[in-house]
């Protein structure tokens, strides 16, 4: 089967031509690559241009849902493959991805990736529980419900399976929307794979969104749990385990501390913690998940 490779980029043009080397370095014969460019941006626009791809416009920056959502529109090919601009596809990547399809239920697969920071592996084999949290396939569960996730810089798709359910969610601007996506396709009977041979250095570079995780953190998790676990789970425990993960909320500050210095930055963290989880739990509880229809064709 051939795929489309999707890159969402804004303001990373030097990352991307790093990427785009890794793609083209890639033995998948009918590969394609779609960039999705903000409008605008010149820099990237150039790039894109002298390797004679032809690129996706987004009229604004609307989010990371959204842009994914302008490739898949633009894409013709069975599968779609998505890896952030600022990661590098290893050797063999496109091949191992592509390989996890080899049945018509398997809806979605990805892979590791590396930290390029450290060298670590950062993203293993995950589940993530109707309450927004991720946890090893190994670890021990205390909810039945058990749905596999992947890493949006690492992840491919049945195209056909996505337009199906609609897409991604453009709630998501940043964080989750892959879960939320995964969610949705375990609910529409579709397997997910995780591809051990699939691998992806991820950079982890600045960008205005990653300014501001706190904040989008906590609000796409409550979302994502009221959205699409109410109606499998009892409401009121849903919203009494929002509160306690607030603690999970702390331990994000504390790992994203450096961006939080000093006593007005611990406000500033508490302010986007509080804020994020409120407003997710609000839009969550509003949202219907049956209410995603199919993308046209």
């Amino acid at each position: 089967m051939t795929i489309t490779i999707i890159v969402c980029t804004y303001g990373r043009a030097s990352r991307l031509e790093r990427c785009l080397d890794s793609l083209g370095a890639q033995d998948a014969p009918g590969m394609q690559i779609t960039p999705v460019i903000v409008h605008g941006d010149a820099p990237t626009h150039r790039v894109v241009t002298q390797r004679g791809l032809e690129p996706v416009l987004q009229e604004r920056q609307g989010g990371i849902a959204e842009a994914r959502n302008l490739g898949l529109r633009a894409a013709s090919t069975p599968l779609v493959g998505f890896i952030d601009d600022d990661a590098r596809a290893r050797p063999g990547w496109v091949q191992s991805l592509v390989a996890a399809f080899d049945t018509a239920q398997v809806g979605a697969a990805g892979g590791p990736v590396i930290d390029t920071r450290t060298g670590e592996q950062v993203v293993h084999e995950w589940w993530v529980d109707p309450f927004g949290t991720t946890h090893r396939a190994s670890e021990p569960s205390a909810t039945t419900i058990r749905t596999p996730t992947l890493n949006g810089c690492n992840m491919g798709f049945r195209r056909e399976a996505l337009r199906r359910i609609g897409g991604f969610d453009p709630y998501y601007r940043y964080y989750y929307d892959e879960t939320d996506v995964c969610a949705r396709l375990a609910r529409a009977g579709y397997a997910i794979r995780f591809q051990e041979t699939a691998v992806v250095n991820h950079d982890f570079a600045e960008g205005p969104t990653r300014e501001r995780f706190l904040y989008y953190s906590s609000r796409m998790r409550a979302y994502f749990s009221l959205k699409n676990y109410r109606d499998r789970v009892p409401a009121s425990r849903l919203l009494v385990a929002q509160i306690r993960l607030l603690r999970d909320d702390l331990h994000a500050y504390r790992r994203h501390r450096p961006r939080y210095v000093g006593a007005a930055g611990t406000l500033r963290a508490c302010r986007e913690i509080a804020r994020g989880r409120l407003e997710g739990i609000l839009d969550g509880v509003e949202a219907n998940p049956g209410s995603w229809r199919a993308l046209p064709a």
